[in-house]
């Protein structure tokens, strides 16, 4: 499995190898929990968007750009991490780079960070997968990360019948948030050994897949 040349500065590289026999499933790699220093905590008033939230209770604060904005409440923006970029501070709203899953709503609450520990955004760019399943029944293998009722499948459904299989892919982008797990599910048990290896970096939040390789989105 070949590696890519891309330059990040303090990047994190990482390559994980298990070896699996009679499995349907198995959690390779799950995706760093960011850390940070809290200045102030709270909860969202209305009219917030996907890189907006407002908050009246911290109007009149002037120290808020540069800090980080983690969001905390029960919404798919749980654990999200983005660095403010601009805030209002007569009307208490809070700007970012990079859209968050959802629109930031009344009584969504947050941790506003003086710092944080970035490396929190994982991206898998390639695997490999070899050996032998005499299971003739095995149809389908998925390398995915799953975020509630979402399933990103990387490089698609990989169909490894009965005999040998190798599948490689070294041109991939799965970008993971933090606390989600990558997983390989299979369609049935594995009778047999299969190699699988899996490689990736943990890069800066900010780094997006407009950034990777060849400047192209994967």
């Amino acid at each position: 499995m070949a590696n890519d040349t891309a330059n990040y500065l303090g990047q994190q590289r990482f390559r994980v190898r298990q070896v699996l026999s009679s499995l349907t499933n198995v959690t390779l790699k799950t995706c760093p929990t960011p850390q940070g220093t809290v200045f102030l905590s709270g909860t969202a008033d209305a009219g917030g968007t996907t890189t907006t939230m407002v908050d009246v209770a911290i109007i009149g604060n002037t120290s808020m750009v540069g800090k980080w904005i983690k969001f905390t409440g029960a919404t798919t923006n749980k654990n999200l991490v983005r660095k403010i970029t601009a805030f209002d501070t007569t009307t208490g709203t809070a700007t970012w780079v990079g859209a968050v899953n959802v629109a930031v709503g009344v009584n969504d609450t947050y941790d506003i960070w003086i710092d944080t520990t970035i490396f929190n955004h994982l991206v898998i760019t390639g695997y490999s997968i070899s050996g032998n399943n005499s299971n003739a029944a095995q149809t389908v293998w998925v390398l995915r990360h799953v975020d509630g009722n979402k399933e990103v499948v990387l490089g698609g459904s990989m169909a490894l019948t009965s005999g040998q299989c190798n599948k490689d892919n070294s041109n991939a982008w799965l970008e993971m948030i933090p606390n989600q797990s990558l997983e390989l599910v299979t369609s049935g048990a594995i009778t047999g050994q299969i190699d699988v290896m899996v490689e990736g970096r943990i890069l800066p939040m900010t780094t997006t897949s407009t950034d990777f390789l060849d400047g192209a989105a994967h």
